[in-house]
């Protein structure tokens, strides 16, 4: 049995109608709805269903995108404002109050506020933002709230309040507040800001953890197995704040692992597809939400774009590869972001990932008592050596100026395309 692969086009029409339904009259969903019913009574019912799920979603998404987006919107007026915190920088935070988020400008937020906690802020609006006078926080009180909030402050105490502490804080948990600005701008420049948002690689490790507890287990008892991978993704991706990002991850590997123990073939177009539809129905703004937007992309591009070269020496080939393929895929939403991209974020990435990683099991065991001590030590020189190599990674931004760069990008995808995906195409020049 295999995963039909009609779910990836009902999800894409979907998707279409929500950047499309705002800019459009409701009479077009009605139109092409109607079309869709005419082609499928004159016998094309490909056409006729592509056509039918996009007039309805126009329709049905067209009244709810009207007031989502990613900007910030700041009420017409000054005073007390309450909501939870979205978003926590040493610049201010992001607060969610009544469906609006607003920039509440303060750089005394960071110090006893985290992501999730409930703010009551005394505030004045100045150019779009909110000047913060005073604030109060009361923590989430919710059981990974809590949780969360244990590990950082723990983290905090056992690795000092430097870069250390910082980077395990949001790799583990997602609590960024703790990096300064020199060394997410150091991030930045290398093109790697993206590992620093828990996400598909953040999750995958939960995940396999999983299967390495296991062993053997895990291939005599498949569901089992899916189940506790499941439950643990699950689990990790509301202790990391449970972001879109994580979400789509999670989603991913829950629907993975149990259509391969149920034995259901599962094309990634279609899996990626169900991790979209759940994300866009639990949180419509993922749309506009540029970090979602580019974990979506970027999984969707090493679905695609499949370098295969063979194994062994040319592994890393083939990761430096698709992290090329990614960063040249992701320019529509980096341009805008940031005005050009970062040249070294694909080898930089391929480089720095297996610190990453140990510096999540370092940073993971600091936790535990009896072996923090070993273990923060060992996370100090990950991060420091993690930190010294992208210092030596960094290579010229490439910015854009106007949007001729379309075309080059257009040309860039197709041209990645024909080489990955046809295995035959180099075998010609040899």
């Amino acid at each position: 049995m295999t995963l039909s692969g009609w779910v990836f086009w009902i999800t894409a029409s979907y998707i279409c109608g929500i950047y499309l339904a705002p800019c459009l009259h409701p009479a077009f969903g009605t139109a092409v709805a109607a079309a869709g019913l005419a082609a499928a009574a004159f016998g094309k019912r490909t056409a006729g269903r592509l056509l039918l799920a996009s007039g309805f979603f126009l329709l049905a998404y067209e009244p709810k995108v009207a007031g989502a987006g990613s900007g910030l919107q700041a009420p017409g007026r000054s005073g007390v404002f309450e909501g939870v915190a979205e978003r926590v920088t040493r610049e201010g935070a992001i607060l969610s109050c009544d469906g609006v988020r607003i920039w509440l400008n303060g750089k005394s937020i960071h110090l006893d506020t985290m992501e999730g906690d409930s703010l009551r802020v005394l505030g004045l609006e100045s150019w779009g933002s909110l000047a913060v006078c005073a604030h109060t926080v009361r923590p989430g009180s919710g059981l990974f709230a809590r949780l969360r909030r244990t590990a950082v402050l723990t983290w905090r105490e056992r690795l000092g309040e430097g870069p250390t502490s910082a980077l395990v804080a949001a790799l583990l948990s997602g609590e960024r507040s703790g990096i300064s600005d020199t060394v997410r701008d150091l991030f930045r420049e290398t093109g790697t800001i993206h590992i620093l948002s828990v996400s598909g690689y953040h999750v995958a490790i939960a995940g396999s953890l999983v299967y390495l507890l296991m062993g053997a287990a895990a291939r005599r008892r498949p569901l089992l197995a899916a189940f506790l991978c499941s439950l643990t993704t699950g689990a990790y991706t509301q202790f990391s704040g449970a972001r879109p990002p994580a979400v789509r991850a999670t989603v991913m590997a829950t629907a993975a692992v149990f259509l391969s123990a149920l034995g259901v073939r599962s094309p990634g177009t279609a899996v990626w597809s169900l991790a979209a539809a759940v994300v866009l129905a639990t949180y419509p703004g993922a749309a506009f939400d540029a970090g979602a937007q580019m974990s979506f992309i970027a999984v969707l591009i090493l679905i695609v774009y499949r370098w295969r070269m063979g194994g062994g020496w040319t592994r890393p080939l083939q990761a430096l590869l698709a992290g090329v393929s990614i960063t040249i895929g992701l320019a529509p939403v980096l341009v805008p972001l940031y005005g050009g991209l970062a040249t070294a974020s694909a080898p930089a990435t391929v480089v720095t990932t297996p610190l990453m990683a140990f510096t999540m099991l370092t940073g993971a065991l600091t936790l535990l008592p009896g072996v923090w001590h070993p273990a923060a030590r060992l996370t100090e020189w990950a991060v420091f050596l993690w930190l010294w190599i992208l210092e030596f990674a960094k290579l010229p931004v490439v910015y854009f100026e106007g949007s001729f760069w379309i075309w080059p990008w257009l040309a860039a995808m197709i041209l990645m395309w024909l080489v990955s995906e046809r295995r035959t195409f180099l075998r010609r020049f040899r």
